[in-house]
């Protein structure tokens, strides 16, 4: 276990290692295993990290951003609020359970996360509300 949070690019090089092994990696995932391998960082530390890292790879084009539901249902693409609600909010980093969205990092182009089929509009998304 270690004591201080990894470099930016470690991180970033952590999870292109687990996409090329698995379709996605739920954005919590990235939280979770910062807290539990470097237990004595705080929350918040972690979640920016996390932040930076996810946001350094959506402009180099490396990763995209999707949202769905729970229990399994397609993926969607986040719409511009969720962008939003991500740089405003801890919960999709850390808590989804009390968040308004779920949401998945995948290598672009990927055509199904966990088996679930991609659509690449969010419009008729069953959760989506008036």
């Amino acid at each position: 276990m270690r004591s201080e949070l990894p470099s930016p690019d470690a991180l970033a090089k952590d999870i292109l290692e687990f996409l090329k092994l698995d379709d996605c990696e739920f954005l919590q995932e990235i939280v979770w295993d910062l807290q539990t391998t470097c237990p004595g960082v705080g929350s918040d530390e972690t979640i920016s990290l996390a932040r930076e890292v996810v946001r350094q790879m959506l402009d180099h084009g490396q990763i995209e951003l999707l949202r769905g539901d729970w229990p399994p249902g397609p993926v969607f693409p986040l719409r511009e609020g969720d962008f939003e609600l991500l740089k405003e909010r801890t919960q999709p980093w850390d808590n989804p359970g009390h968040s308004e969205i779920m949401v998945f990092i995948s290598i672009p182009g990927t055509k199904t996360i966990m088996g679930r089929p991609r659509v690449n509009s969010p419009v008729g998304m069953l959760s989506s509300g008036p």
